[in-house]
């Protein structure tokens, strides 16, 4: 293009900003001129220097380039240029001038020299006042919306502050209605900013608050059945495409995050370590390799204004959901105070888990989704997820919960089933250290519960198959399930219960073979190839350390003797819960419980501990411990010595004690319970006191 300078010379412009450019800086004053021009020429060259170059003299506050500086202009252009075809904001057809709605947008066509930075958020009040202004059209409307959107992706927003205002902008965005189809073009439009501004790396600056508004705004259009079919799944969409963000900061948030529980480091054994032992790994012959029964606790508050979703009281297909929600007790304090960004990133994740619940306002296709996304960000944080208590808790409270929830739904289609499944595959490799309880619940009530119960249908149980098969795979699956549950004396006998599910599962008794016969077959083929392949590398791969050996041979010893002990505590359990007496005699005749005088009363407090988990009826051991015989009261004080209630309230203390056992009717009996365990809660809290003055 040729142009005209200020001497009257025509020159070529190659460059698209020629709006931007200000005569060139080599161009003399004309003869003639005052000083005060001369001032004024030198002005502008300096002015033009810093515009071309893009900053201050200090650098603290550059100027919008070029093409930024068009891309507004043309977008305040197209806005105006729609906006004038309504007689509403056509200042030729209004008497008392132009509309303030438009104001703004001329301010920004008559400027010459492009703004800086610092003016963004004035560059951006008139398209977000034409987004909230019920006086326009939805197609004015669709225009700002897709202004912002080209701001966001071209980085002419560059703060926090300015991607909140388009984002409480869209969020309150409001239009004339006309035909449906129009108006779910602008619903759709202004998805596309929110999930523009999701994925900016400017979102993890915006309020906690307003992203959260952003998702349910959401939700709630994909539930809304008023809208087409279209709209709802491109709202599906955009929540996906919201929450994957959203879990992509995980990784790098955990990462800085210090690890609020010791025992995450290595709360289930690995046959794998056992396999081959490497000299690094060293192992401690006196490791615990089975724990005290955990605990009820609820780390994590209820958002405001909602509870948090109440546990079925009946699961038919076998236990109690309370079960999932058991919390193991951290040896270190919860932190009270949680960072704002690990409670957002929690509730994110509560959102989440709550979709996948069955109800009639959630379609299949959200419910999939759901899931889908909780497999992504498990899978992309992997064992991170368990440095955060506050994100572990909402895993072992709503995760799990909505999960069992929907397997164990009677209406749940076979392919949702395929999701539940998939989750809980990554837990299982991903989160298997710190939710060692909860995924024992998983295995024993829910996976083999479907397989048993009658009322399953055949597609479901072929998927409950499959997903076995699919753990099975693992080489160390069956046998990190013999060591951590079966040698445990506080778990159920897993590894036995599975072997003979899926042996009978294989077996045609009918005469006819089908399919999940063959599933079936499969995953004992899978299980046993996986120990073979254990053994094998245990022959060929001996670690040269005898150290080490050693402390395999100490621990496989150790393991085999707790399997023992396991045994006989199944027998006389078996023995108590017809008669006590009888009980008693057994576990003297097992060489488990020694004499009043040897220390008999710790030995049975033991055994009651352990015994909820074996099956010992729970009422057995709240009448034996509230008897007044000194006996009686001596088993009494040890078993309570065996809780830990440091850092505890009175409520949460109490509630791990009652769960152990059943408290008897007798106010008596209650009485003799209640002071034993107000004695020695006041006295482990009294001693936390000391400890925490002297450190």
């Amino acid at each position: 293009r040729l142009v005209k300078d200020q001497g009257g010379t025509c020159r070529t412009w190659s460059e698209p900003e020629l709006w931007a450019v200000n005569p060139p800086r080599s161009m003399q004053d004309e003869p003639g001129r005052g000083a005060d021009a001369s001032k004024g020429s030198l002005r502008w060259q300096q002015d033009e220097a810093q515009e071309i170059d893009g900053v201050n003299e200090d650098g603290s506050d550059p100027v919008l380039t070029g093409f930024k500086w068009f891309l507004i202009r043309k977008e305040a252009l197209a806005v105006v240029t729609i906006m004038r075809q309504s007689s509403k904001f056509n200042a030729s057809m209004r008497v008392k001038g132009e509309h303030e709605l438009l104001k703004g947008f001329m301010e920004i066509r008559s400027r010459i020299s492009p703004w800086r930075m610092s003016k963004t958020s004035r560059i951006l009040s008139p398209f977000i006042d034409v987004i909230v202004s019920p006086d326009t059209t939805g197609v004015m409307t669709s225009a700002a919306l897709s202004a912002c959107e080209k701001f966001i992706l071209n980085g002419i927003i560059m703060t926090g502050e300015q991607m909140e205002q388009v984002i409480e902008g869209v969020l309150a965005c409001q239009f004339e209605q006309s035909d449906l189809s129009g108006d779910e073009v602008v619903i759709s439009q202004m998805f596309h900013v929110l999930v523009c501004a999701m994925e900016s790396d400017l979102s993890e600056k915006c309020s906690s608050e307003l992203i959260l508004e952003a998702l349910q705004t959401i939700l709630r259009v994909s539930m809304e059945l008023r809208f087409s079919e279209m709209l709802r799944r491109q709202a599906e969409n955009a929540f996906s495409r919201m929450v994957h963000a959203l879990f992509s900061r995980l990784p790098r948030f955990l990462d800085l995050l210090p690890i609020t529980c010791r025992r995450f480091k290595q709360h289930i054994l690995r046959t794998s370590l056992l396999a081959s032992p490497s000299p690094s790994v060293k192992m401690s012959q006196d490791r615990e390799f089975s724990s005290y029964p955990s605990v009820v606790s609820w780390l994590i508050a209820p958002p405001r204004g909602k509870a948090s979703p109440s546990l079925p009281q009946d699961l038919t297909r076998g236990g109690q959901a309370s079960e999932l929600c058991v919390e193991e007790r951290s040896t270190s304090e919860v932190n009270a105070s949680m960072d704002k960004q690990e409670e957002f990133l929690a509730k994110v994740i509560a959102i989440v888990a709550e979709l996948i619940e069955p109800s009639e306002s959630r379609s299949d296709s959200l419910r999939c989704l759901a899931l889908s996304l909780l497999h992504y960000g498990i899978h992309l944080s992997s064992s991170r997820l368990l440095k955060s208590s506050l994100i572990r808790s909402v895993l072992c409270l709503h995760v799990l919960t909505g999960l069992a929830r929907t397997a164990l739904d009677p209406t749940v289609e076979p392919h949702i089933l395929a999701e539940v499944m998939t989750v809980i595959h990554s837990m299982f490799v991903h989160l298997r250290d710190g939710l060692r309880q909860q995924l024992e619940v998983i295995i024993s009530k829910l996976l083999l519960a479907m397989l048993e119960d009658r009322m399953t249908s055949d597609a479901c149980k072929e998927v409950v198959l499959e997903a076995i098969g699919d753990l099975c795979l693992h080489r160390s699956f069956l046998s990190d399930i013999y060591i951590n549950y079966d040698c445990s004396l506080h778990n159920r006998n897993l590894f036995e219960h599975l072997t003979k599910s899926l042996c009978k599962q294989a077996f045609p008794s009918s005469g006819l073979l089908l399919s999940s016969h063959l599933i079936a077959f499969r995953a004992v083929v899978s299980g046993l190839q996986g120990i073979n392949s254990r053994i094998s590398r245990r022959l060929h791969q001996l670690s040269p350390d005898r150290h080490v050996s050693a402390a395999v041979g100490i621990l496989s010893q150790k393991l085999s003797k707790q399997k023992q002990i396991k045994r006989r505590y199944l027998m006389a359990t078996e023995h108590f819960n017809r008669d006590v007496k009888k009980g008693l005699a057994m576990l003297t005749k097992s060489g488990l419980l020694r004499s009043k005088e040897e220390g008999g009363a710790k030995d049975l407090a033991v055994f009651f501990k352990a015994g909820p988990s074996l099956g010992l009826d729970k009422r057995i051991i709240g009448d034996y411990i509230g008897e007044r015989d000194d006996f009686n009261q001596e088993v009494l004080r040890e078993f309570t010595r065996l809780f830990h209630f440091t850092g505890d309230t009175v409520e949460q203390a109490l509630r791990a004690y009652l769960e152990s056992f059943l408290l008897p009717g007798e106010s008596q009996k209650i009485d003799r319970i209640t002071e034993a365990f107000a004695q020695f809660y006041f006295e482990q809290q009294k001693l936390a006191g000391e400890e925490a003055g002297q450190e």
